[in-house]
């Protein structure tokens, strides 16, 4: 019944879905009801993610559709997402999500050698496995982030390249950044390959959750 009175009934003309501002009065109207889950799990705009034609950025693609690296298959839950997954490409379109507060991640990979930064909302989720504990990959927002963790990666199925060792995160931070925020919009799988083979979840906002649409 809540899914009908927000896309199709009263609720809908109040957010008045493909227009202007939908996600802005979608957050508004439903805050109240989903928490968190009414802001969107994005990224800012000069975050870079893989695509079939080279690495390209969230602000220069917006708009468009683009065929990201994603899992070959979708998972039921985290534990099924292993470590280094292999996937394929698939078509996603590139949205923007409105202005939202982003934290600011620092990874390392190879004992520090490689140091990688990367912004994105408190509430984006990512698979992640905590060596210390159990070593199971599960699903962990930014903001739950700590540091030693290390997040999955995602190779195309066909690439044989060796890998260079998991991206291992440093701090999370915030710096007090409200920004446009973007996301890849992936179909059925739900998620997608950043620049460095990052397995991370795609957006899955309000527009999802309560109505199934984006």
């Amino acid at each position: 019944r809540l899914r009908r009175y927000w896309l199709h009934g009263a609720g809908a003309a109040k957010i008045r879905w493909g227009t202007p501002g939908d996600w802005v009065r979608c957050h508004r109207h439903l805050s109240k009801y989903l928490g968190p889950r009414s802001k969107g799990y994005c990224f800012s705009g000069d975050t870079e993610f893989l695509t079939q034609k080279g690495v390209k950025t969230f602000a220069d693609t917006v708009g468009t559709t683009q065929k990201v690296l994603t899992a070959s298959q979708p998972a039921q839950n985290a534990l099924e997402q292993p470590s280094d997954a292999r996937g394929v490409w698939k078509e996603a379109e590139i949205q923007s999500f409105g202005e939202q507060p982003l934290l600011t991640i620092t990874l390392v990979r190879g004992g520090g050698s490689s140091t990688k930064v990367i912004r994105a909302t408190p509430e984006h989720l990512w698979f992640a496995a905590d060596f210390r504990t159990t070593g199971e990959v599960t699903t962990v927002s930014t903001a739950d982030l700590l540091p030693g963790m290390h997040l999955s990666s995602l190779r195309h199925k066909s690439d044989s390249t060796p890998v260079r060792g998991r991206w291992v995160v440093r701090s999370v931070e915030d710096h007090g950044d409200v920004e446009e925020v973007f996301c890849a919009v992936v179909p059925d799988t739900e998620a997608f390959a950043l620049t460095d083979n990052i397995f991370t979840h795609n957006c899955q906002n309000l527009h999802k959750a309560a109505t199934g649409v984006y």
